[in-house]
């Protein structure tokens, strides 16, 4: 399982849906949470879910 917290942002991925269910709902216990479901892009990176895995890319939207 990993967990990220970016500012006020907190992503969860896992191998294990029960245990991250298990997590959620205690964090939800704790702190006002909801859940916003699949990630698609995300400071500038950009998540394509495959059969296989994820895959995350990276791109240039003009920004600098």
């Amino acid at each position: 399982m990993i967990l990220i917290l970016y500012v006020d942002d907190l992503f969860l991925t896992k191998d294990n849906t029960e245990r991250l269910e298990i997590l959620e709902k205690e964090l939800t216990k704790q702190y006002e949470m909801m859940n916003m479901g699949l990630m698609n892009l995300y400071i500038g990176i950009e998540f394509i879910y495959l059969e296989k895995g994820t895959l995350l890319v990276q791109r240039n939207y003009g920004w600098k």
